[in-house]
């Protein structure tokens, strides 16, 4: 009875991600299936019970959450997602997973960019369950920076986040193109410093973020 028992309890974080995520949905009025939250298929059912109610089933995690945490680019999912994924929650602990899959890039590097991760600008990170045992992720548009730079110019764009039991610089990178034009997209709201070739400050709203603005420096 004792294993029975422990095979259906839901563990403390996972509650406390869940009723987050609830309490974010709810804040934002958003519906099935924008508010869908992909997991571990063995969690779908408490997640998405929480948060929409419609928890009959686990095949849509079944079919796409492995595949999705171990791909090299997380960005190139926001198409298949927009509309059907509003959440992702990731286990944090993946110590064993190459810089190069999706999971160590958000649960690692938060989607910033790094020596060993290239930035990701879909999804934003939201919360870190205590014990760092699970992340959870919006979906988003993000919003789109851009201005001119010399051309062939490295810019970097870069903002401070805190988010419950977690803090982190967010970093994204890309080159001007040969008239000195580049632009990015950023998941995560704040005032971004811009060095490479132009420096100044962009800030980026929360709604920029959620409905796909475009923001020039």
């Amino acid at each position: 009875v004792g294993i029975k028992t422990s095979q259906v309890t839901i563990e403390g974080d996972t509650y406390q991600s869940a009723s987050f995520i609830a309490e974010q949905s709810a804040q934002l009025d958003q519906e099935y299936p924008e508010n869908y939250v992909l997991s571990e298929w063995g969690r779908s059912r408490v997640y998405n019970y929480f948060v929409n109610g419609e928890s009959s089933g686990y095949g849509y995690a079944f079919n796409n959450y492995d595949e999705f945490v171990r791909s090299a680019d997380p960005d190139s999912w926001y198409d298949q997602f927009e509309g059907r994924v509003g959440y992702v929650v990731m286990a944090t602990a993946a110590a064993n997973s190459s810089p190069e899959t999706a999971i160590y890039k958000l649960t690692h590097e938060f989607g910033s960019a790094s020596e060993d991760a290239d930035g990701v600008g879909h999804f934003r990170a939201l919360y870190r369950a205590p014990g760092e045992t699970r992340t959870v992720f919006s979906v988003v548009p993000g919003a789109t920076i851009s201005g001119t730079a010399e051309p062939n110019a490295t810019v970097t764009v870069e903002t401070e986040v805190e988010i419950p039991n977690a803090e982190f610089d967010y970093v994204r990178e890309t080159t001007a193109n040969v008239t000195g034009d580049w632009s990015i997209h950023v998941a995560n709201p704040g005032t971004y410093s811009v060095s490479g070739g132009v420096n100044g400050t962009i800030e980026v709203t929360d709604e920029a973020v959620r409905s796909g603005s475009r923001l020039s420096g």
